[in-house]
């Protein structure tokens, strides 16, 4: 069965001339088809050939369909890096948002660094002036105007926190340690 499979595959591959000429030889023929395809095959790779010659003059070419990241400017890399590192130290400072507002918007309008605004006098005095706030509210009784003192937890206060008590203070703690034993 393969013989007869190889047989046909044969018959394919060659083409039979039915209208050849009787005066031909076998050997003929073969040579005049191989020819004939030689010259086949010849002219489809000038065909080819051309087209990829014409592909390449159009800028199809394999190495410009790359794509290629925008160059920027070395100025403006440096332009960037340097608000990173500014936005970075910022961040680093330990103050409350409202500060760190105002030492970028005087960096900005005078045109200095962060760390440059951020020791400038008004900044301390901004930070002064929040540190006495939060000292305020921490020190004020939440007893909202009654005129009545608030009942203080003194079961969390240190040694350095009691030597900071003013007289009514330790007053009060002295009696919140008698009531409590």
């Amino acid at each position: 069965m393969d013989e007869e499979n190889d047989l046909e595959t044969q018959d394919t591959l060659i083409p039979e001339n039915e209208e050849s000429d009787s005066q031909d030889t076998p050997a003929e023929s073969e040579t005049a088809d191989k020819d004939k395809i030689i010259a086949d095959l010849r002219e489809q790779n000038k065909q080819l050939f051309a087209r990829t010659k014409k592909a390449e003059g159009k800028g199809h070419n394999i190495e410009n369909t790359e794509a290629k990241p925008p160059v920027v400017p070395a100025q403006d890399v440096k332009s960037i890096v340097a608000a990173e590192l500014e936005e970075r130290d910022l961040d680093s400072l330990e103050v409350s948002d409202n500060v760190k507002s105002e030492i970028r918007a005087i960096a900005k309008a005078k045109g200095i660094s962060i760390r440059t605004a951020a020791k400038s006098d008004y900044i301390g005095f901004i930070q002064e002036k929040e540190v006495a706030k939060a000292r305020e509210e921490e020190a004020s009784a939440s007893t909202k105007g009654t005129g009545k003192s608030a009942k203080r937890d003194f079961s969390n206060l240190t040694e350095e926190d009691i030597l900071k008590l003013d007289d009514e203070g330790f007053a009060s703690y002295k009696e919140n340690l008698r009531k409590q034993g």
